[in-house]
C-alpha cells in the first residue's frame, strides 16, 4: 500500500506531515486574525459614530 522509502523514510514522511500541517495551521492562523481584525474594526467604527453624533 505504501510506497518502500528505505534510509530516506523518515525525511520523506517529515515532509509530508509538514506539507499537511503547515496549510491546516496557516488557515487556522488566518482565521483568527480575522477575527481579531474585525473586532478591531467594528470598535473603532463605534468609536467613530460616538465622536459624530457628539457633534
Amino acid at each position: 500500500m505504501f510506497p518502500e522509502f528505505d534510509k530516506n523514510a523518515a525525511y520523506i514522511w517529515a515532509i509530508v506531515g509538514l506539507g499537511i500541517a503547515l496549510p491546516i495551521m496557516l488557515t487556522i492562523y488566518t482565521q483568527i486574525r480575522l477575527r481579531l481584525s474585525l473586532r478591531r474594526l467594528e470598535r473603532y467604527r463605534s468609536i467613530e459614530a460616538e465622536t459624530t453624533d457628539d457633534t
